[in-house]
């Protein structure tokens, strides 16, 4: 029993002394990303992770001048700071749309529905994209998903969570290949007529009354802020794409960690620790 006591304290001190890399940012699949709504996919959100342990780190004296020599440059160092910041939301307004007039418990309606957004917008490509055909993944998504556009927390999602679950229930008399698969595996994932239904009430008890009402003009500034952040998020991968590969291979692997430009794996009591790039994937915006 000493031996246990003693084994179990090590492994809590190696567990507290171990250096966590980007914990913050590592979101799993069941984690609640509606909070904020940040409109980004947890691959956008790990991408904005690395690129600011970099921009912060970059103008260390022992680092930079390696990077200079790269071709990194005031510049280059400019522009991503100003699309890390696009990327991350700096530019859209505190949510306004929620309305002063609302009581607590339509408010607490309005973002129940605008979670199931979030949540539904970002599972079900991937649902199609798997029990669909491949010659016809494109064509599916495209009619699925036409003038159905995910809407910032506001009157908007109204119209847009009522018009995807009109879409969901279609499948059932669609034509499109794959459609009656993929509209099983969404009944089996918990989009189900029920859920459906208790969607749909709340969204008529919302519009009763009134509705919901945001000023044209504040539904145009988040509309457009939203727009570039997406934008911003698509073209720092591409800039952070281009210089995590060049200046991967003239930083060691405490530096590469430091910086963002790659994640521990392994290690752990009586293991060694490994670094490996960071690959944060394409994202994909308009399934947001």
């Amino acid at each position: 029993m000493r031996e246990m006591a003693k084994a179990k304290s090590k492994v809590s001190k190696t567990a507290e002394t171990e250096p966590k890399v980007h914990d913050e940012w590592q979101v799993g699949e069941d984690d609640d990303l509606s909070i904020g709504d940040t409109n980004l996919t947890p691959e956008q959100r790990r991408l904005l992770g690395s690129v600011s342990r970099f921009l912060l780190n970059i103008s260390e004296r022992k680092l930079l001048p390696r990077a200079l020599r790269a071709g990194y440059s005031e510049e280059e160092h400019g522009a991503l700071w100003e699309l890390h910041d696009v990327a991350a939301g700096r530019q859209k307004p505190l949510a306004k749309t929620l309305g002063a007039d609302l009581d607590p418990v339509r408010k607490e309606l309005l973002v129940e529905i605008d979670q199931f957004e979030n949540l539904w917008f970002r599972r079900i490509p991937p649902i199609i994209e798997r029990y669909v055909p491949e010659e016809h993944v494109e064509a599916f998504l495209s009619e699925f998903f036409k003038d159905l556009v995910q809407q910032p927390l506001g009157p908007g999602v109204l119209d847009s969570v009522s018009k995807l679950l009109d879409r969901v229930d279609g499948l059932a008399n669609s034509s499109w290949p794959g459609a009656a698969q993929v509209l099983k595996i969404l009944r089996k994932r918990n989009f189900t007529e029920e859920n459906a239904a208790s969607m749909r009430a709340k969204i008529k008890t919302l519009r009763e009354k009134g509705g919901i009402t945001a000023p044209v003009d504040d539904a145009k500034v988040q509309a457009n802020a939203l727009a570039q952040q997406l934008a911003a998020a698509t073209e720092l991968r591409k800039v952070w794409n281009d210089w995590s590969t060049m200046l991967r291979p003239i930083y060691n692997g405490n530096e590469l960690l430091q910086l963002g430009l790659a994640t521990r794996t392994g290690g752990g009591a009586g293991g060694s620790d490994e670094e490996e790039p960071i690959d944060e994937g394409s994202g994909n915006p308009s399934a947001n």
